[in-house]
């Protein structure tokens, strides 16, 4: 019997099998480089990020400290000027400028916003003027779905940069049917000054003027109610931070009463 076949097949089978092994290592290295590569992009993301945030928290920090001692409108015009500068200088003010955003501020004074507010606080969500048109409508013609659509508008459109003419709510009140049973007030700082005087906001706080109750998803007998703190918001949102100008502010530290 003639071995040569035998020989030769045998060979070509241990150059495939080593083949197969070269080819599975260089697999191996490759997808190892690969999530080598995703998780150094992926840290070096969040290195950018949290610098991103220390720079925006040590604007807002030197913002803060201007501001607590402004106590005209005049000097809150020229602080909202300098930080927008600050601000749009490191990229914060995506595709507006400083020009631009310190205009809007500035035209809501002559519309006749009178307050000049900074803010930096939780549970602070903003309700934006479509959703102010649809829960002033649901209050005179005492229509759920309206206020239905003012809640979801309170949720999924409060991220956005400008804000013309938006309520800010501040805390939230929980019922069971009528006994209020926990409360979630507001924590931080905010700043109001209006042509008769300033107040600082520190800690806790509750919007004072009206209270939004959306219609219950779940259990009827339980429902959360938002405190609306200010009325007429016309001005710049970052992240947590706030600032520009309104036609009503009543914030304070009491639970507002029913």
């Amino acid at each position: 019997m003639d071995k040569k076949p035998l020989i030769v097949v045998s060979i070509c089978a241990v150059v495939l099998l080593v083949l197969g092994s070269l080819s599975n290592v260089v697999g191996y290295q490759s997808v190892k480089a690969t999530l080598s590569d995703s998780l150094l992009l992926s840290r070096t993301l969040n290195v950018k990020w949290d610098k991103q945030e220390e720079k925006l928290k040590s604007i807002f920090d030197a913002f803060k400290e201007k501001i607590s001692a402004a106590t005209t409108q005049e000097d809150c015009k020229l602080v909202f000027q300098e930080s927008l500068i600050e601000l749009e200088k490191h990229g914060f003010l995506g595709d507006l400028n400083a020009d631009e955003a310190y205009k809007i501020i500035d035209d809501s004074y002559s519309s006749g916003n009178s307050y000049s507010v900074y803010g930096e606080s939780s549970q602070t969500l903003f309700l934006e003027r479509i959703g102010v048109f649809f829960y002033e409508l649901s209050k005179r013609s005492k229509d759920h779905f309206g206020m239905f659509l003012s809640f979801i508008f309170l949720f999924y459109n409060r991220n956005h940069l400008v804000h013309m003419g938006s309520y800010l709510t501040f805390g939230k009140l929980y019922y069971c049917e009528t006994f209020m049973y926990d409360v979630d007030p507001a924590e931080g700082y905010v700043k109001i000054v209006s042509p008769s005087g300033e107040t600082e906001y520190n800690d806790s706080f509750f919007g004072q003027l009206e209270r939004i109750n959306p219609p219950s998803l779940g259990d009827p007998d339980i429902s959360v109610v938002y405190c609306i703190g200010i009325k007429g918001f016309q001005g710049i949102l970052i992240d947590h931070y706030y600032f520009g100008t309104a036609k009503e502010v009543g914030i304070g530290i009491e639970v507002p009463e029913q």
